[in-house]
């Protein structure tokens, strides 16, 4: 069968790093082609960017200076981890990253521009002839740009003709034999999706060993 050609979706430069160790397998040892598409400018990171003020010289949680600086700072690091994991082409939307909520209508109907981030990411499919789409899964908890970018791209997918891609979503969980990862989506009227019940879990416990 031929190399897989995946397309991850996200709300901010960083998200990649949860499809870290799945990118590299395909990009290094399966030889397929991995593409990204960042939604946000990231600039409402500075928040969190006390420890960066120190490894950059600059104030990056006083928020005027964090917006203003973050968004080139945070796409560097990503196209440095990018050459890392082996992704091909980075697509930037540039779209206003306001502050943290879990309301994705919020986040569609006021942080995002109207009639950008859809038509976009159909594009981008209807050109890029991808197998998978991952997204983060849109859990009740989730940031509600997460849960916008995940719903958007799942409506870009249902929007193409022909064959189209498998969307598969990620999400942090704490396994054992008495806990099993729970996909349980939040529900919505405006937004409904169904999930599938194939799950594939990886133990980030397990120690490489050599080679």
């Amino acid at each position: 069968s031929a190399p897989p050609r995946v397309l991850i979706v996200v709300a901010h430069p960083d998200d990649e790093s949860c499809f870290a160790a799945t990118v590299y397998e395909i990009t290094h040892n399966l030889g397929g082609t991995v593409d990204q598409l960042v939604i946000t400018n990231g600039e409402g990171g500075y928040r969190y960017s006390l420890l960066a003020e120190s490894y950059y010289g600059v104030a990056l949680t006083d928020e005027a200076i964090g917006r203003a600086a973050l968004p080139e700072i945070r796409k560097r690091e990503l196209l440095d981890a990018g050459r890392v994991l082996g992704i091909t082409n980075h697509f930037f939307l540039d779209q206003p990253d306001l502050r943290y909520t879990q309301d994705i209508e919020e986040v569609l109907g006021k942080h995002w521009h109207p009639g950008v981030v859809l038509p976009e990411i159909e594009r981008r499919l209807a050109a890029g002839n991808y197998d998978f789409v991952f997204t983060l899964f849109p859990s009740p908890q989730t940031h509600g740009g997460h849960k916008a970018a995940s719903i958007t791209a799942l409506n870009a997918v249902q929007h193409l003709t022909g064959r189209k891609p498998v969307v598969l979503g990620c999400q942090w969980g704490q396994r054992s034999a008495a806990v099993q990862p729970q996909w349980q989506g939040f529900q919505s009227v405006q937004h409904p999706f169904r999930v599938l019940p194939q799950v594939f879990s990886t133990d980030r416990t397990v120690k490489f060993g050599y080679r």
